[in-house]
């Protein structure tokens, strides 16, 4: 169990990162491009890590995976609140917004692995 807050602070921080480049584009023609290029960012990054070995891969491997959580999870929250603005809803304001999603994204990853067979 005391591995588990090394594990929290290895995942919170690449997920802190990834999520706040993501998190505050509200604009539709700048969140598009922006989410595209770090798809392929990613899409790099998370091939150069798996192709790499030693004793640090691991690491890097998890640390790319919640970087990319993190990105998806600021580009998710980015649309609802834009998607809100221009449907005017106050429910779908930044501020309700971005705890949820940064939660939820956050717990996704846990609950996709701990309810696989």
């Amino acid at each position: 169990m005391e591995h588990f807050g090394s594990f929290v602070i290895l995942a919170a921080i690449p997920y802190f990162v990834g999520f706040l480049a993501l998190c505050f584009w509200w604009r539709w023609w700048l969140l598009v491009p922006a989410g595209l290029v770090a798809t392929v960012l990613a899409k790099i990054e998370y091939a150069s890590v798996n192709a790499s070995d030693g004793a640090g891969a691991a690491f890097g491997i998890i640390l790319v995976i919640f970087a990319i959580i993190g990105a998806a999870s600021g580009f998710v929250a980015s649309g609802v609140v834009v998607i809100g603005r221009m449907a005017r809803l106050q429910a779908l304001r930044a501020v309700y917004v971005l705890p949820i999603v940064f939660t939820l994204g956050c717990c996704s990853y846990f609950v996709v692995t701990w309810t696989q067979p």
